[in-house]
């Protein structure tokens, strides 16, 4: 695969060409390039608010911006990812803040609250000893939250993603990489929310960039709608639109 450059990829206003792909974990947009390709992703949503019933006293949810999990030439079984935690336990709310290099379990270092806004950013680093930075802010709170860490030396970051992901049942892990075919793990209930909007989502991969994530050339853009196949849909992506790639991702079912 290889890299897009910046005249292959002009934002357009929308994505309805792009590959709509069925997930059992994963609702949202990620865009591809070739290893070590992608140097940034951001993304901005507003924290939303979640109902805990007795019915499903336990549940989980996370909103995360990140690289790498969807895979491209090289297959990937990382993911550099930080976001947010919707979770109801024993009925009662709780909103967590993370960072995440999977396959290790993620890091709590804060919580929000609903309606809060979150502008959330990746900056990978593909030469020894690949750092990659994570940059959490809470603008509602004015509260920012910044870390390096050290990725896998294998991670092969070539793709960038926004995604609602719904959560397997060890809570182990707030982000993991997509799941599209096979027999699906057991999940956790997926928290009953509205609606998550991606106000933008962008990222520099290859020569490209920052630009919306659905603005890449539509071979290397991939929209996904969290689904068991010919089963139950837990939350469907609407067409992204605009220049900095605005989406919605909507609740269907726990």
């Amino acid at each position: 695969m290889t890299g897009v450059s910046n005249a292959s990829a002009q934002p357009s206003a929308q994505s309805s060409s792009d590959p709509t792909i069925a997930s059992y974990n994963w609702a949202g947009y990620a865009a591809t390039g070739a290893s070590g390709s992608v140097a940034l992703v951001n993304g901005s949503w507003v924290e939303p608010t979640i109902a805990c019933s007795t019915i499903h006293p336990t549940t989980l949810a996370s909103i995360w911006v990140g690289v790498d999990g969807y895979p491209t030439a090289s297959s990937t079984s990382t993911v550099e990812a930080v976001g947010t935690t919707a979770r109801c336990l024993s009925g009662h709310p709780a909103y967590l803040a993370w960072y995440e290099i999977y396959p290790a379990p993620p890091v709590v270092f804060m919580t929000v609250s609903a309606g809060d806004t979150i502008h959330a950013q990746v900056i990978p680093n593909p030469n020894p000893p690949f750092p990659v930075i994570f940059v959490f802010r809470d603008v509602t709170n004015n509260t920012t939250y910044s870390t390096t860490q050290l990725a896998s030396p294998t991670a092969p970051l070539s793709s960038a993603e926004c995604i609602v992901q719904r959560v397997l049942s060890s809570g182990l892990e707030y982000a993991s990489p997509a799941l599209t075919s096979g027999p699906a793990p057991p999940f956790a209930a997926f928290t009953h929310f509205t609606a998550v909007t991606f106000s933008y989502c962008t990222a520099h991969i290859g020569s490209a960039g920052p630009i919306g994530i659905a603005t890449f050339p539509a071979a290397h853009v991939f929209h996904f709608h969290l689904t068991k196949v010919g089963a139950t849909t837990f939350a469907r992506t609407s067409v992204a639109t605009g220049p900095f790639s605005t989406y919605k991702v909507k609740w269907k079912h726990f």
